[in-house]
């Protein structure tokens, strides 16, 4: 079986796939257009659009090299997975290409390419709340999520879909479409869990949306609790991967973030390093997911009431760390879950033949 990842490697997932999939004795090859700070990229090849030395011609060259790796790996191809949806101008050249060799494809959607705001409304007051005040993500919408989806259902593509996510596939559009979960290497991360007797428990939060995140509202949860607690804060903003991970593997609480009502790439990783996380999952969403999850789940209501029963209890810290890294253990770990995906692929290459 030959797989290849397109288009954009969010959040590191598709490469830490990409490389499972090679250890398993698969043959797969990724296609990346432009890069970021945060993202682990190992074994692809990757082409940077923005930010470029030399220009427009520069970016005209880029691109132009990108197209040619992504034709030759689609004619290459078995099955394509495809990451993000990504920009409108690269799914109108890219995937009438894959039509065209009759390719079967899946699509993971990862959040604001496919979000309806009025379905998260239903169920989400925090959301609705910052939508219109700030929000990173104005464009999510009914009409871009159906003309997103209908784009992928003409490429003869199916949602690959992780909990979180199915509320936003549209029946008519999309009947049927394979369930699977984010995943993370966890070889590459040392648990190191909180010193139950840190007299100042280091907070780390990672607002790259701080509107998205809820950042305003941790912020203003931590001042009430300087006059209760000591304890540092610190940011992940801006900084290169290897010191983001650093600074939350320093921390005794990881606070994700208070609006969206899921969880990432980020959560994943302080699960991994054995970290206390608090993140806002709604009921419908976390129902999703499986197991007990270990996130203490708060809101812009609860949030200081959350961070202080974790700041006066250091044993709590400690126990909802070791929590973390089982979850991931037992659920996130990329080696459990490789083989979920392989059958998925063979299912998605029969369906096509």
């Amino acid at each position: 079986m030959k797989v290849l990842i397109l288009p954009s490697n969010v959040a590191s997932m598709p490469a830490i796939t990409l490389d499972r999939l090679n250890k398993a004795g698969i043959e797969a090859r990724a296609v990346f257009i432009d890069t970021n700070l945060y993202s682990d990229y190992r074994q692809s090849k990757a082409f940077q659009l923005k930010g470029l030395k030399y220009g427009l011609p520069h970016k005209v060259y880029n691109a132009a090299l990108f197209y040619k790796e992504v034709i030759n790996g689609i004619r290459w191809a078995d099955v394509i997975h495809w990451c993000g949806s990504f920009s409108f101008p690269v799914l109108n050249m890219v995937l009438p290409i894959i039509r065209m060799y009759k390719k079967p494809g899946l699509v993971e959607w990862v959040g604001s390419d496919i979000r309806i705001p009025e379905v998260e409304f239903k169920d989400n007051p925090y959301y609705k709340q910052v939508f219109h005040n700030g929000y990173e993500y104005p464009y999510e919408s009914y009409a871009h999520s159906r003309k997103t989806q209908l784009l992928f259902k003409k490429g003869g593509f199916l949602p690959l879909v992780f909990p979180g996510m199915e509320q936003y596939i549209l029946p008519e559009i999309f009947p049927e479409y394979y369930k699977y979960i984010q995943r993370i290497d966890l070889s590459h991360y040392t648990p190191a869990f909180p010193d139950s007797s840190n007299p100042v428990p280091c907070i780390v939060h990672a607002p790259t949306a701080p509107v998205c995140k809820g950042t305003a509202f941790i912020e203003m949860a931590l001042d009430k609790l300087k006059q209760d607690f000591r304890f540092e804060y610190k940011l992940v903003h801006k900084i290169p991967r290897p010191k983001a991970l650093e600074l939350i593997a320093s921390s005794d609480i990881f606070i994700d973030q208070l609006v969206l009502g899921s969880y990432g790439m980020a959560t994943m990783e302080a699960f991994a390093m054995g970290k206390p996380v608090v993140c806002f999952m709604k009921e419908s969403v976390q129902s999703c997911f499986p197991g007990i999850s270990p996130v203490v789940n708060a809101n812009p209501d609860t949030i200081t009431d959350k961070l202080y029963a974790l700041l006066a209890d250091g044993e709590l810290r400690n126990k909802k760390g070791i929590e973390s890294r089982a979850y991931a253990e037992r659920y996130h770990d990329i080696d459990v879950v490789i083989n979920d995906l392989i059958t998925i692929y063979e299912k998605v290459i029969q369906h096509q033949k």
